[in-house]
This record gives structure tokens, C-alpha cells and sequence, in this order.
């Protein structure tokens, strides 16, 4: 999700974050969205009483542990794609660029696979 915040900007990172997206640059959905908000939720629940008596409380860093989700357990996630849907042809038509890039890595894959054997 960082990294599409950073390729697309607010608010395509909004309509994706509050949306339900499979696609090779996004797989995000309600569940996850939930998910994350309970992960927060129970960093910050020692805080949250602390802020409600005082609106002036400081708070305290301490950096979120990793959010994990089981639906990208076994996703390969590779500069901005998930592999799985970038080379799902039949689903996603790729421009000439994303096709151009694709071939190379299987090129890549091909040739490093020769080498291994």
C-alpha cells in the first residue's frame, strides 16, 4: 500500500484503501482494511484512555509492529507488482511497457533456471 501511495498519490491510494482491488499493482479488501485497523487499535490502546481525560497528552513513539495478512501469505510482490496478477493474461491486458518488462523477466527466469541445472 506504501508503494502505491507513492506511485499514484492520495487519492487513488484513498479509493484503493477503502475499496476492494485484485489487480497487479494493489490486492487489498475489507477484511484486510479491518485487519489493519485492529492491529492499530491495539497499539495505541494504552494511549487512547491517557488522550480522552487529557486532550494535551504526549504521545509516546513506538514504532507499529509488521502488519501481516493471510491473503498475501503467498503472494511475490516485485518492485510495484504482485507476480501472480501481473501474469494473469487472461484478467489484466498488459500495455506494451508492462509486456516489454514482463518478457524480460521471464527471459531472466528462463535463463537463470537453464543455469541452475
Amino acid at each position: 500500500m506504501v508503494a502505491y501511495l507513492e506511485n499514484h498519490g492520495v487519492e487513488k491510494f484513498s479509493e484503493i484503501f477503502l475499496g476492494e482491488f485484485d489487480t497487479p499493482e494493489a490486492i487489498w479488501s475489507a477484511d484486510m482494511r479491518r485487519h489493519l485497523i485492529e492491529r492499530i487499535a491495539l497499539h495505541i490502546a494504552d494511549f487512547s484512555p491517557r488522550l480522552m481525560s487529557n486532550t494535551r497528552a504526549l504521545y509516546e513513539y513506538c514504532a507499529v509492529p509488521a502488519v501481516t495478512y493471510d491473503l498475501l501469505e503467498h503472494e511475490l510482490f516485485c518492485n510495484v507488482y504482485y507476480l501472480r496478477n501481473l501474469t494473469d493474461e487472461l484478467r489484466f491486458v498488459l500495455d506494451l511497457l508492462t509486456y516489454f518488462v514482463f518478457y524480460i523477466f521471464r527471459l531472466c527466469v528462463k535463463v537463470r533456471f537453464h543455469f541452475l541445472f
